[in-house]
């Protein structure tokens, strides 16, 4: 049964099929012209991180566990921060559900205050675009 079922996965991905996702698209600009762009999709508790166009030549990322805007008993700090290179793509796994992420051209770090900002997406009820 095992066999069969990745096999079939096989067969759909080599015919294109992929699994269904959320893709959050968060775009800065100033004077329109624009000063950060990222992408990130969302597959289960997994996702992909891209950084797409930077000012600051970087994406600076933090990701919460839970959903921290209605809680006051959340941590201020997030669980993770990293920085991505434009044109850098990172992959992570086992995410927390329902969690949430702040995405900045900046290089400051960022708290849950960032979740209260423009800059704030909780990919559980994010729009899928591309």
């Amino acid at each position: 049964m095992h066999r069969l079922l990745a096999l079939l996965c096989l067969i759909l991905s080599l015919a294109g099929c992929d699994y269904a996702g959320n893709t959050i698209v968060r775009r800065s600009t100033v004077n329109g012209v624009h000063v950060m762009y990222s992408k990130v999709t969302v597959f289960g508790p997994s996702a992909d991180f891209d950084c797409v166009q930077s000012r600051s030549g970087q994406c600076r990322y933090a990701v919460f566990k839970r959903d921290c805007s209605q809680q006051r008993s959340c941590a201020s700090t997030p669980f993770m921060q990293f920085a991505l290179a434009v044109d850098t793509r990172l992959h992570l796994t086992h995410l927390p559900h329902g969690f949430q992420f702040c995405v900045s051209a900046d290089t400051a770090d960022m708290t849950r205050e960032c979740l209260h900002t423009e800059a704030a997406t909780k990919p559980s009820t994010a729009s899928v675009s591309d």
